[in-house]
């Protein structure tokens, strides 16, 4: 198809970015007119260098090119053809043009986003990793999202795997896609009950077989310990604890909480939930279970910072654009800071602590990739 604009241009015909483009390179794009039929790498190929080489001219006799310099861009050789344009992120391309139609903007724009180059290209080669894995096994789709804690920013997003085949759906973003929670609510429930003093990290809470009307939950080995921690039942994603705690904290009640910190979609009555939501009986996407989990640690974060309160803004989706970008309020617009927030601080750090305690996934498998003594908290189970 066309190529439109110098960026585009340059990965084109040149491999990289328009910045790192030699003085040739440049002169190569400058020259090339709006008719690429008439003038095309590949295809007269005599009248571009002519072009080129003219336009070299004009700026070393403008002084704007020394002679050395002069000389060597005149050697350089034409782009043989046109290269494929660099798939990092279509996925994320795809969200954007989208929400630039939404919002009607017009005319062209160019859109900057938060992405790390480097970090993008680790994420599409773990995803590739396990994808080549997973599809012996008849899973074909999956996806990464990594946040900066500090502000929310979007530093990698790979919306699928790289499946090609019929029916495999891997053009689908699967970011966005409302899919079953699993465990991942179990420590924003932990967290709440802690806020709200119905909750100690060292409280028993039974772990006995258990029937809610016709409900029977279980936990995943079929093991019951009669009575465990409330912070290893956490640890190690218990399902009948979980199923008792929601039970004694509410449905409805823990719904409140899951919309305040930004699980919109979880917005059927609570009777439609009961308690499998807790187990997996609710739907989210992995864009806002990553905005709120990384809001989790923000508020950890800039707890001490902002003297023990809150920015009301706090809670919040993931960001994709550099213009909105937001780092710590400054100190002129710390008068906004709230003195709570849906979860707070100390809630937060029991359970990132709980957390911590749970192996890392494939730790004997993979040691050598965690040589640092970061501690990191780990979510496990299904989801």
């Amino acid at each position: 198809g066309n190529v439109v604009g110098l960026e585009t241009a340059a990965w084109k015909y040149f491999g990289r970015a328009a910045t790192e483009l030699s003085w040739a390179e440049s002169a190569t794009l400058a020259v090339l007119p709006n008719a690429p039929a008439l003038i095309h790498p590949g295809r007269n190929r005599e009248a571009l260098l002519i072009k080129r080489n003219r336009l070299l001219d004009r700026l070393r006799d403008q002084g704007l090119l020394d002679s050395t310099s002069h000389y060597l861009a005149q050697l350089e050789p034409l782009p043989e053809r046109p290269l494929p344009l660099p798939m990092l992120a279509p996925h994320l391309l795809e969200r954007t043009h989208q929400e630039r139609l939404a919002s009607q903007a017009s005319g062209p724009a160019r859109i900057q986003v938060t992405l790390d180059g480097g970090l993008q290209q680790q994420a599409l080669a773990l995803v590739a990793r396990h994808y080549a894995e997973l599809a012996e096994n008849g899973i074909h789709n999956a996806g990464a999202l990594v946040l900066s804690v500090p502000t929310g920013d979007v530093l990698a997003y790979v919306g699928n795997t790289p499946c090609e085949g019929p029916g495999e759906g891997c053009a689908v973003d699967v970011i966005p896609a409302r899919r079953s929670t699993g465990s991942i609510l179990k420590p924003l429930l932990y967290a709440a009950m802690l806020q709200d003093g119905e909750l100690l990290p060292d409280m028993l809470v039974p772990d006995v077989p258990a029937y809610y009307g016709s409900y029977h939950p279980a936990n995943y080995d079929r093991r019951y310990q009669g009575a465990v921690p409330a912070s290893q039942a956490l640890a190690r994603s218990l399902n009948v604890p979980a199923v008792h705690m929601l039970q004694r904290y509410g449905v409805s009640r823990f719904q409140r909480v899951l919309q305040q910190v930004g699980l919109t979609t979880i917005d059927r009555p609570a009777d439609d939930y009961g308690l499998t939501l807790i187990l997996g009986g609710a739907e989210a996407s992995l864009w806002d279970l990553a905005g709120v989990y990384a809001s989790m640690g923000r508020s950890l974060r800039y707890f001490p910072e902002y003297d023990g309160r809150y920015d009301p803004a706090g809670f919040r989706p993931p960001n994709l654009y550099l213009d909105r970008s937001q780092g710590p309020l400054p100190i002129s617009k710390r008068d906004r800071l709230q003195a709570g927030s849906p979860l707070e601080a100390g809630p937060i750090w029991h359970t990132l602590q709980a957390m911590v305690s749970v192996a890392r996934p494939e730790s004997d498998r993979f040691w050598e990739l965690f040589a640092s003594s970061d501690r990191i908290a780990w979510k496990t189970g299904t989801s």
